[in-house]
């Protein structure tokens, strides 16, 4: 269709026709609202009343943590002293004795009411025949625990290594009375073994 050459039609299009021009001024009125109303919103956003709020925004982001902060929190001094504590189990198993003492030193300084420190750190000074440490280790362990097992195991231990089988067998009786036979198993079977070959 060229320009200029005006477009007639015919009588069964006038429906259509005035259909269209209908839809055209509904359009043009809806879009003259919009026009307005995102001027309205313009002007309302340099308007004193908004600035409040995008300068609390720009604190907010100021005072986020960084990511790095976020991702590598400090551990706990609970999960700290126990990696240290089997660190310690490893070094005693493979009779590393003084490492052993040396982890068991840092968990005790990080959780000096933890019973299985004392208890550990008694067993390393019994193995090296240290033998005053270890009733004072051992026997600091059974005040924090009265239950905790292994600490007269290595209590008995110790007084049969003085000789003094009496109280030996107290103490390994208690042992056997408190470790349990399934998850301790290597403490109970240590201290069923020296028991019975007490005369």
């Amino acid at each position: 269709m060229k320009s200029g050459i005006p477009v007639t039609f015919k009588p069964k299009h006038k429906s259509l026709y005035s259909l269209l021009i209908l839809l055209c001024a509904v359009i043009t009125s809806c879009d003259e609202q919009q026009i307005t109303s995102q001027h309205v919103q313009i002007q309302n956003t340099s308007s004193p009343t908004v600035q409040p709020m995008i300068s609390a925004t720009k604190v907010q982001l100021q005072t986020t943590p960084t990511p790095k902060a976020v991702l590598s929190p400090s551990p706990t001094p609970e999960l700290e002293a126990l990696f240290i504590y089997n660190q310690g189990i490893r070094a005693f198993r493979v009779e590393e004795y003084n490492d052993a003492i040396t982890s068991f030193n840092m968990v005790i300084k990080r959780l000096p009411q933890l019973a299985l420190g004392y208890k550990a750190r008694g067993g390393a000074y019994y193995e090296l025949e240290k033998y005053d440490r270890a009733k004072e280790d051992l026997e600091k362990a059974i005040d924090i625990d009265p239950n905790i097992g292994g600490a007269y195991l290595y209590l008995g231990l110790v007084y049969l290594a003085q000789e003094n089988q009496s109280q030996a067998k107290v103490e390994l009786e208690k042992a056997m009375r408190l470790i349990h036979p399934i998850r301790e198993k290597w403490e109970y079977e240590q201290a069923e073994k020296v028991f019975l070959n007490l005369d």
